[in-house]
């Protein structure tokens, strides 16, 4: 009963790919990707947002007080103001106020025009 079972020829081990390092390394550079667009997205855009925002008001002409109005309120409030400058953009903005919403655009009266380019020039001299 106790046959002897034959013997069949040992082989060499069969090498079994492990792409595991190949894994590692591309998490890593994925990382690595992730990280650099994550700078660029949320600090680097946000200076050149700052930068863009205060260029475009300086090129507006505000010679429409309609526009003059939304351009101010959209664009001014993405620089970073101090508490004096909030309080000037304010009164700006509540001397537009009456423009924003009619139908006929009329022209900016001088004496707001002029307060915008004061306002301007210190927002300039402070977020250069």
């Amino acid at each position: 009963m106790n046959q002897a079972l034959p013997l069949e020829p040992i082989f060499a081990p069969v090498p079994v790919p492990d792409n595991s390092l190949y894994l590692f390394l591309a998490m890593i550079l994925l990382l690595f990707l992730a990280l650099i667009w994550l700078y660029f997205h949320f600090f680097h855009h946000a200076k050149k947002s700052k930068k863009s925002s205060l260029e475009i008001l300086r090129t507006q002409p505000f010679q429409s007080a309609r526009e003059s109005a939304y351009i101010l309120a959209y664009y001014a409030n993405k620089l970073s103001l101090d508490a004096r400058e909030k309080k000037e953009l304010e009164e700006i903005l509540t001397l537009l106020a009456p423009y924003k919403y009619q139908k006929k655009s009329v022209q900016t009266p001088q004496q707001v025009q002029e307060k915008i380019q004061r306002f301007l020039e210190k927002v300039s001299a402070t977020n250069v």
